[in-house]
């Protein structure tokens, strides 16, 4: 179902001193989301970094309403929180994922570096590029005091988001199509 009036939502980020604190926030996460049935959005991914200082997306949970063309890529807005500030992370899933599912990650890709303010998305890029484990949680504000107390990260931002609408998704993905 289309829906056309954006939200703010809450972008918590997370950094862990090992793997196991961060999928165990993940899991801990998910479960709260499962728990509560909400249909509200709320996205995860577990980022980690190489030794060689390569950053990529571990794992994901997208959850909500987000629209259907985006179901099944395994890239909701907190992947595109990485890849708006790691390119080489979302290049390669667009890639992975051809026209359509491309031009989706480009849209979400698109929309945090315009929905987030330029000093938050340093922020959240400077915790993420200092750290080897990181988990980024996109969700609605409601579901702010819920979220924080399954977070044990040893530092944590917080930052606000537009919602990209599903009538936006479609749009460009009407538009690529178009121009194909």
């Amino acid at each position: 179902m289309a829906t056309s009036e954006p939200k703010l939502l809450d972008v918590l980020v997370g950094v862990y001193d090992n793997a196991d604190d961060a999928k165990s926030d993940f899991t801990a996460l998910r479960n709260l989301y499962q728990k509560l049935g909400a249909s509200d959005e709320f996205d995860a991914a577990i980022v980690t970094k190489s030794p060689e200082g390569k950053v990529k997306i571990d794992k994901t949970y997208e959850a909500g309403t987000l629209h259907d063309a985006l179901k099944g890529l395994g890239f909701g807005l907190a992947a595109g929180v990485v890849a708006a500030l790691f390119p080489s992370v979302g290049i390669a899933v667009a890639l992975l994922a051809g026209g359509v599912g491309g031009t989706a990650i480009g849209a979400i890709v698109g929309h945090i570096q315009t929905g987030m303010r330029r000093e938050d998305l340093k922020k959240v890029g400077d915790a993420l590029d200092d750290a080897e484990y990181g988990l980024v949680i996109v969700y609605e504000a409601n579901l702010a005091d819920q979220v924080k107390k399954n977070i044990k990260a040893v530092r944590q931002i917080v930052s606000k988001l537009a919602d990209i609408t599903a009538d936006e998704i479609e749009k460009q993905i009407r538009q690529s199509r178009a121009a194909a």
